[in-house]
């Protein structure tokens, strides 16, 4: 297919299945939202004694929230793991034609869950390791380049770190980049052909080969559509949200009555559920964007088409 034809297919895929897309893209996105807003929730009864104690010293932020934050950073590998291969299966039988159900998507997914784990964790490697690696390097040269430094020659030697200050970053983002384009279909090829994770990735790998700038186009185009939907969203949410506050201020509710904080909390209620379905059709879309991709690189690559594969 042609690029266009791609992204029409991606079109119509979500069109006609997404109540399947998003119904399985809500599990994950509530199981990751969930501990998230519960660890906010909890920075903010601890946070706002102080800053409401107006003492004038600076609020005292505890060492294992960090700790708290990184764990739910952590929560994303075990979950994406389950949703991944359960999107996947959704997204590959919607472009062979076949209505499957959420139940049957997640029953895929639970039984090789050991496997999609750790494809999930050999991706997350792939990217930490060269990052940390790059990390170390720059971080332990700017020490020994600023400790080594007489006092007067302190400021040219900070200068010199700017360019890698600059330059970090953007090589980052290249580098992650160019795994994920390389790996994929590696969640694809697990799901329709049954293979290992080693077996996923060297087959994303071949799959991807002289097409990754191809694919490139099309996740970002899908992307930036998802993106714009939600954003439609969250400003008619935000004007409705806006209408009610300038009605409660008409109406003369004072800070601090069960009517005010009935109101926060509402707002944050829907702050949360505009958040879970952007993310959900975020999932969505690009799940079916790799379902058509996979079954595209496997007609260019080995001669078959889609409605050739097995349902």
């Amino acid at each position: 297919m042609s690029l266009g034809q791609v992204l029409d297919r991606v079109y119509r895929l979500v069109r006609g299945y997404w109540r399947l897309f998003l119904g399985v893209a809500i599990v994950p996105t509530v199981m990751v939202m969930m501990p998230m807003f519960a660890a906010g929730a909890w920075w903010f009864t601890i946070m706002l004694p102080q800053i409401a104690s107006q003492s004038g010293a600076k609020p005292h932020i505890p060492i294992y929230f960090s700790f708290v934050f990184l764990g739910c950073d952590l929560v994303l590998i075990p979950v994406y793991a389950f949703y991944a291969p359960a999107g996947i299966y959704a997204a590959i039988q919607a472009n062979l034609g076949v209505k499957i159900t959420i139940r049957q998507a997640y029953l895929v997914a639970w039984r090789n869950y050991g496997r999609y784990l750790w494809l999930m964790v050999v991706v997350s490697l792939y990217i930490l390791i060269p990052l940390t690696v790059a990390g170390l390097l720059i971080g332990g040269g700017a020490f020994l380049l600023l400790h080594g430094a007489q006092p007067d020659s302190a400021r040219a030697a900070s200068i010199l770190l700017i360019p890698a200050g600059i330059l970090a970053p953007f090589g980052i983002l290249v580098y992650f980049v160019l795994v994920i384009l390389r790996f994929a279909v590696a969640y694809p090829a697990a799901v329709a052909e049954g293979i290992s994770a080693r077996a996923a990735l060297r087959r994303s790998a071949s799959l991807t080969r002289g097409a990754r700038g191809r694919i490139f186009v099309v996740l970002l185009v899908v992307y930036l559509c998802a993106y714009v939907a939600s954003m439609v969203l969250m400003i008619a949410v935000g004007l409705i949200v806006s209408i009610c506050a300038l009605a409660a201020l008409a109406v003369h509710v004072a800070v601090g009555s069960a009517a005010f904080y009935t109101l926060i909390a509402l707002a944050v209620i829907v702050y949360a559920l505009v958040i879970v379905v952007y993310a959900a059709v975020v999932y969505a879309a690009m799940s079916a964007a790799l379902a058509v991709i996979y079954h595209d690189q496997r007609w260019r690559k080995d001669g078959v088409f889609s409605s050739a594969l097995p349902a």
